[in-house]
């Protein structure tokens, strides 16, 4: 048994939970976002282990991982914009304090060192003002977009967007063409995967410090300038320690879809409310969010395909003289598309949990499919 510091160390509590998007996930891809799950899960626990108050790292640690890998349509091998470069869309938020940092349309090497520090900037930036505070700071950028996207963009990312583009173009082309004959096109072959949105990631540390965030590479061929669901304040991400009548309440969300409805609802933040007033746990909640967004994107005939990761964490009373301790965790799952994939690890456990989870008959008939998991997280499996 280890002693001193080692022990203390490795008596430390702590869950991670991350998402790589909702949407079509190919099974032979499956393997690959299995791992870059799996790894980010690690990279998050290894802070998580050594102290208290490093939410923010481990969230940072995780998101870079499965940003540099280039399964996911984050940071590098995202989504090209309509003239080929990439935007990407980025938030962090901190549960004890509220505080929020977020980033637009910028490249991936800008995004994550500014939100490090969270609290410390301002709620939102666009590409050219934080490149300007960024290199005031001493923060090392790219000397061009150019640059940065030598390592950015892919081969599989540079196929899709012609492809894209090829079929935007003859689509242009047929109707502009006035004949009683229409254009014929040879067959496009349809791609592996056709993933919406975000990569998102939450992290609770020993004494119920909770910690959230999100990165999107965004929609392919959006306009250059979007911001998307990512990057939106209580949209992308939430992180909470509070309820909304003050009572202690730890629970954090992280949000993944297509549809404008997920930004104009504030999906992530209005999950953790939900959660914290009906008292009816963060599966509820995340259904009953769906629905709600469902139900408005069919009455405007707009994609309403979206997935919810939420969780919400038992954290024992403080004693005088004493921290609160986390003690058990809930995390729930909901999602309208074709594939969710999400992952999960805690200190009680060998080895992170990871699956591509799949739509059943259940969605057939109610639009959404879920999945829920509850982890005791104490020394003796006793609660």
């Amino acid at each position: 048994m280890a002693t001193g510091g080692d022990a203390t160390a490795e008596g430390r509590r702590f869950f991670v939970a991350v998402h790589v998007g909702a949407g079509y996930h190919s099974p032979s891809n499956e393997k690959s976002l299995r791992l870059a799950m799996k790894r980010a899960c690690l990279a998050a626990a290894s802070l998580l282990r050594k102290a208290s108050g490093g939410c923010l790292d481990a969230v940072s640690a995780a998101i870079q991982v499965l940003e540099d890998d280039p399964i996911t349509n984050a940071g590098r091998g995202s989504n090209l914009t309509e003239d080929g470069h990439i935007e990407c869309d980025a938030s962090i938020m901190d549960g004890a304090s509220g505080a929020f940092g977020a980033v637009g349309a910028v490249p991936d090497q800008v995004c994550w060192s500014p939100l490090y520090w969270v609290g410390y900037i301002p709620c939102f930036w666009l590409v050219k003002v934080l490149a300007r505070w960024a290199r005031g700071k001493g923060v090392a950028l790219p000397v061009t977009i150019a640059e940065a996207e030598e390592w950015l963009v892919t081969e599989r990312t540079k196929t899709q967007w012609e492809k894209y583009k090829e079929m935007v173009n003859d689509a242009r082309a047929e109707k502009k063409t006035i004949t009683e004959q229409p254009m014929i096109r040879e067959p496009v072959e349809v791609l592996d995967d056709s993933i919406m949105d975000t990569v998102g990631v939450i992290c609770i540390d020993n004494e119920g410090h909770i910690a959230s965030g999100a990165s999107s590479g965004g929609i392919a061929l959006k306009i250059s300038g979007r911001v998307g669901l990512a990057a939106m304040y209580g949209a992308g991400c939430w992180a909470s320690s509070k309820g909304p009548f003050g009572a202690p309440f730890i629970t954090g969300s992280c949000v993944s879809g297509a549809g404008e409805y997920l930004m104009k609802g504030f999906a992530a933040r209005e999950c953790c409310v939900s959660s914290s007033i009906s008292q009816a746990g963060p599966a509820s909640a995340c259904m009953k969010v769906l629905r709600a967004v469902l139900q408005e994107s069919s009455q405007h005939g707009i994609d309403g395909t979206a997935g919810i990761l939420s969780v919400q964490a038992d954290a024992s009373e403080p004693v005088p003289g004493s921290s609160p301790k986390l003690n058990a965790v809930e995390i729930a799952a909901a999602y309208s598309s074709s594939s969710f994939g999400i992952g999960y690890f805690g200190s009680s456990m060998e080895r992170p949990k990871v699956s591509i989870l799949r739509s059943t008959k259940q969605q057939k008939i109610t639009r959404i499919d879920h999945f829920e998991a509850r982890i005791d997280l104490s020394e003796d499996g006793v609660l």
